[in-house]
């Protein structure tokens, strides 16, 4: 993904070619997120996992609902 020089654009390069590859949302990237922050919503692009062929499995993120209870949530032992 780019911006054009302005920032007034989002460019998306994309395929019809099928996978398996599941990803979450670059929004819920801890670091794509702040990125965000501090360009005022500009498009970042700043993941802090590699993002492209031969990639491994980025972590999955620790995201939960606002006022959700955790499984793991020391207030469920």
């Amino acid at each position: 993904m780019y911006t054009n020089a302005s920032h007034d654009e989002l460019i998306i390069f994309t395929t019809n070619q099928p996978t398996n590859t599941r990803l979450y949302t670059l929004a819920h990237n801890p670091a794509y997120r702040n990125a965000m922050t501090f360009k005022g919503y500009m498009q970042s692009h700043h993941p802090d996992y590699f993002l492209g062929a031969g990639m491994a499995q980025p972590p999955r993120p620790n995201i939960a609902c606002a006022g959700a209870v955790r499984e793991n949530h020391p207030s469920k032992r």
